[in-house]
């Protein structure tokens, strides 16, 4: 005899086979990542990530690769900013003398009594700085100088002695000296007023050798861009090489060279820059700084 199911309970068990599934899909996909585990084609995260992600400290051998890795200098990136003023000028500061020193009220005292005074490696890069003042700008010479700190009165007398003698655009121009004595004044007070009272006098008098020659490098663009003036003439190029660029800013694309002694005709001036034409017939157009040619 055969027994025939009845026709109810011959249909499939829907309840149950969608239980099963639901088993089967926690069993393959929900355990194995409880678990750890990850399919071959995902990408592993760094530790670093996957803890800040959760919020858990990252495992105790990724912190030891982190401390190592961070131990070791890493160079600086070469787009890093800069806070470093732009080179108008060089300046090369000689061999220092050390005139007198002194304790106020007393009298001063012969530089064989006072000492090393040990103000060289403050006072030099100070005068050194004297190449970022826009005084310096198309400036060369001499400065015979001497340097008066009084430490205990924070004051100064920064003069320029007998031998100083400057130039401005290759031409002689001693009211050049001031302005650049008032930059070099500014930049020593600042160390006078946070280096008092670490020496052994209150006042030391020094005297230092300055060379100053013309940057043949034209410094950075202003922030604003002149409007040009119309000028004619004929300029001389008083460098080894001047870069003549495309529009009146260091940022201009450099479209010729010229060596020293060229001659060129100027057709206008912008701030600091000539607009000028130079080549066979004057055929070609750019801007050269104003500091590296002369009349």
């Amino acid at each position: 005899m055969v027994n025939r199911p009845d026709p109810a309970q011959d249909r499939p068990r829907w309840a149950l086979l969608g239980a099963i599934a639901v088993t089967a899909l926690g069993a393959g996909v929900f355990w194995p990542r409880a678990c750890g585990l990850r399919f071959a084609d995902v990408p592993d995260e760094a530790p670093a990530a996957s803890a800040a992600a959760s919020g858990e400290a990252p495992p105790a051998e990724s912190a030891s690769v982190v401390a190592s890795t961070s131990a070791a200098p890493v160079a600086p990136s070469a787009s890093a900013p800069t806070n470093e003023a732009p080179a108008l000028g060089n300046v090369m500061v000689g061999k220092s003398t050390l005139m007198h020193c002194q304790d106020p009220p007393a009298a001063e005292l012969k530089p064989s009594k006072c000492g090393e005074h040990g103000l060289d490696p403050l006072v030099v890069p100070k005068l050194e700085s004297l190449a970022s003042c826009p005084a310096v700008a198309g400036v060369s010479g001499k400065l015979a100088l001497s340097v008066d700190l009084d430490f205990k009165k924070q004051a100064l007398k920064v003069v320029a002695g007998k031998g100083s003698s400057t130039m401005r655009n290759a031409r002689p121009d001693n009211k050049a000296i001031e302005p650049l004595l008032h930059c070099i004044r500014a930049s020593l007070k600042e160390m006078l007023t946070a280096d008092a009272g670490a020496h052994a006098h209150a006042r030391y008098v020094l005297a230092y050798p300055m060379t100053i020659t013309a940057n043949t490098a034209a410094p950075a663009p202003s922030a604003s861009v002149e409007k040009e003036k119309a000028a004619s003439g004929v300029v001389t190029v008083q460098v080894d090489t001047a870069i003549v660029r495309d529009a009146p800013s260091t940022s201009g694309q450099p479209i010729g060279r010229l060596s020293r002694g060229t001659k060129i005709s100027t057709i206008g001036t912008a701030g600091n820059w000539y607009h000028v034409k130079f080549g066979d017939n004057d055929a070609q157009e750019g801007w050269i700084f104003r500091t590296n040619v002369g009349r």
